[in-house]
């Protein structure tokens, strides 16, 4: 993704990659164009991935005790499949 105004954000990416934009403009104080919370990843077509490589990341210890149950109810195999799992109240508090 690129976070950037659009107008600039064409000048960078060639047409065909347009989709990447993401709105950012902080110039107007009034008018303030953030969408740098959503943080998604985007790819065009299906996206494959080994699950062993995958990390999960959980924003506290209670959506860490919602994951950890649903995932024993549904797939307890799951947990040893994944390469890990991460918190971040830590990293942001």
């Amino acid at each position: 993704m690129l976070y950037e105004t659009k107008e600039k954000g064409k000048e960078i990416l060639p047409e065909g990659e347009h989709w990447r934009i993401v709105s950012l403009d902080l110039s107007d104080l009034d008018n303030i164009k953030d969408w740098t919370h959503e943080r998604e990843w985007r790819c065009k077509g299906d996206f494959e991935f080994d699950i062993r490589v995958a990390n999960v990341i959980i924003n506290d210890h209670i959506g860490y005790n919602e994951f950890i149950e649903k995932v024993m109810n549904k797939n307890p195999d799951l947990l040893k499949e994944i390469s890990g799992i991460i918190t971040l109240q830590p990293v942001i508090n």
